[in-house]
C-alpha cells in the first residue's frame, strides 16, 4: 500500500509539501466557485485560513 504524502506531520515539517497541499486547496476552492458552490467555497476558504495560521505557529 502507498503510503500518503501529506500527513500531518510533513505538512508541519516540510514546506515545499504545505505550499503543494495549499495549491490543492486552492484548485478545489476555485473549482467549487466556477460550479457555484458558494456555501462550499466559503467553507473551504475558511478551513484553509484556519489550517495556516495552525501551520504558522510551528514556522
Amino acid at each position: 500500500m502507498k503510503q500518503p504524502t501529506k500527513t500531518y506531520h510533513k505538512l508541519l515539517t516540510d514546506k515545499k509539501k504545505r505550499a503543494e497541499f495549499f495549491l490543492t486547496y486552492d484548485r478545489l476552492i476555485a473549482r467549487a466557485r466556477d460550479a457555484g458552490h458558494y456555501d462550499a467555497m466559503i467553507a473551504h476558504a475558511s478551513s484553509k485560513k484556519e489550517l495556516m495560521e495552525h501551520f504558522a505557529l510551528f514556522d
